[in-house]
């Protein structure tokens, strides 16, 4: 058989240097086509089976918790009870809002604070059916009585939350010590506060998102001789 003619050009050093070479390729190639495709393929089974035994544990530990489930839902509905006693019955979003009114006319009155004016805003219809309620206030006080107010409000039997507040020194309109009867100059300076307050209803089932439009109509009431809201 008759040799390729290149083959006969090449010395024997340079055969050893092309099997040399072949030697150090040829590992290098089968570790690229066959051992690193084969070492991802284990390590991917890995991190899937890693995955699956994870998904196990979390199966079986909720399993094993099954039993305890009862006394769990019973203890959560009692929560939700009691969380739902402090919200304000009234489906009615007017009615509701009234109801917010006259309880922080009566928190105001009983710290000593009087009343001068609500006004009731737009209600929000919340997602879970809950109906956020908004009043703004306008009362006059010396500080700790606006202090015990605001404690009242945020501490009291109702879910309340108090947003902006505004506190300015002034000369009091006379109400303030005609409520405390007091007989201070008409010029006495005292603590104008006023106040957005926050109350929750549980909306009616025909509430949509837009819902509240009439109760979006402001209400106002002036506070009377005592500080009492006059409707």
């Amino acid at each position: 058989m008759r040799r390729p003619a290149f083959s006969m050009n090449l010395s024997p050093r340079d055969r050893r240097a092309l099997r040399l070479g072949a030697l150090l390729v040829a590992p290098v190639l089968a570790y690229a086509l066959l051992a690193r495709p084969y070492v991802a393929s284990v390590q991917s089974a890995r991190s899937a089976l890693a995955r699956e035994r994870d998904l196990l544990a979390r199966e079986q530990a909720l399993v094993d918790e099954t039993p305890s489930f009862p006394a769990r839902i019973r203890a959560t509905g009692a929560v939700l009870a009691g969380e739902t006693q402090r919200l304000y019955g009234d489906r009615d979003a007017v009615s509701a809002t009234a109801a917010l009114a006259r309880e922080v006319g009566g928190m105001l009155k009983g710290a000593g604070v009087s009343l001068q004016q609500v006004d009731a805003r737009a209600d929000t219809v919340l997602p879970g059916g809950i109906r956020e309620l908004t009043i703004e206030v306008r009362a006059e006080g010396d500080f700790q009585g606006i202090l015990a107010a605001l404690a009242a409000m945020e501490s009291g039997r109702r879910l309340l939350r108090v947003g902006q507040v505004g506190i300015v020194v002034g000369a009091s309109s006379g109400v303030f010590q005609a409520a405390l009867g007091a007989p201070g100059a008409p010029g006495m300076e005292v603590l104008s506060f006023t106040a957005t307050v926050h109350g929750y209803s549980v909306a009616s089932s025909d509430s949509l998102p837009q819902a509240g439009a009439g109760a979006g109509a402001r209400a106002s009431s002036t506070a009377g001789p005592r500080g009492e809201a006059v409707r």
